[in-house]
C-alpha cells in the first residue's frame, strides 16, 4: 500500500536529505518514495521482501533488491537515512545499526496506543527516538512484537 502523499512528504522532509545522501528505502512498494528521494539527489537502495518491480523510478540510478525487511541491506551500509514505509511494533534495531553516526530512520510506531511517526537518530552505539506526528500507517509484519512467555 502506498502511504498518503502528505504523510510520505512529511516523513521524507524529516530525513533532511541532501544531494549525495545514501538512503535505504524499505517496503516502498512501487517506488514512489524512492523516486522522490532520487529527485532530491539521494543515492537510493530500495528493499522489498520479493524482487521489487519499481516502475516509479525506472530509468533512475536507484538500486532495487530483495530480502527480509527487518534485516535491511547491510551490503550498502552505512546509510545517512532510512525510510521505512510502514509501522513497527518493536524497535527496528538491525536497521538502526546500518545508519552512520548521526543518521536518521523514520517510520511509524505502533508500540503504544496510537500510531505515531517517529524518527530514530543513531549516535555511536546508542540511539534517540523522537515523536514527529500522528498518522495511520500499515503495520509491517516483520516488525511485529515477538511473543514471550506470559503467566
Amino acid at each position: 500500500a502506498m502511504l498518503p502523499p502528505m504523510v510520505l512528504a512529511r516523513m521524507i522532509q524529516a530525513l533532511d536529505i541532501t544531494p549525495g545522501s545514501r538512503v535505504l528505502d524499505v517496503a516502498g512498494g512501487a517506488g514512489y518514495g524512492a523516486a522522490i528521494l532520487v529527485e532530491l539527489g539521494a543515492r537510493v537502495t530500495a528493499l522489498e521482501t520479493a524482487k521489487p518491480v519499481l516502475p516509479a523510478f525506472a530509468g533512475t540510478t536507484a538500486l532495487a533488491c530483495a530480502g527480509p525487511l527487518a534485516a535491511g541491506h547491510a551490503a550498502g551500509a552505512p546509510y545517512d537515512a532510512i525510510l521505512l514505509h510502514g509501522a513497527v511494533a518493536r524497535n527496528p534495531s538491525d536497521l538502526i545499526g546500518q545508519l552512520r553516526d548521526g543518521g536518521r530512520l523514520v517510520c511509524g510506531d505502533i508500540s503504544g496506543e496510537a500510531c505515531k511517526v517517529v524518527m530514530f537518530e543513531r549516535f555511536g552505539t546508542g540511539q534517540r527516538k523522537k515523536i514527529l506526528f500522528d498518522a495511520t500507517l500499515p503495520a509491517l509484519a516483520e516488525f511485529a512484537t515477538i511473543p514471550g512467555f506470559v503467566f
